[in-house]
């Protein structure tokens, strides 16, 4: 299964969509997972999945923020 690593930039409506679907009341910090990148700095994302990809959406205010604008325009 293919990995991909989402920052908020590159969010897209379907990833959004996986997002809410997976965490309709919200996530808390049992739902993060923390790894370390190439680069050896500490991440924290949400993981949600499609049949081939498994996406890690890096978890930050400016994501809870992109959620809810999304919310609101739906």
């Amino acid at each position: 299964m293919k990995r991909v690593i989402v920052k908020n930039k590159k969010l897209t409506p379907t990833i959004l969509k996986l997002l809410i679907d997976k965490f309709p009341d919200g996530y808390g910090i049992r739902d993060i997972v923390r790894f370390s990148n190439a680069k050896g700095k500490y991440i924290e994302a949400l993981e949600v999945q499609t049949e081939d990809i498994m996406y890690l959406v890096i978890a930050d205010n400016a994501l809870e923020r992109t959620i809810l604008q999304f919310l609101e325009d739906e």
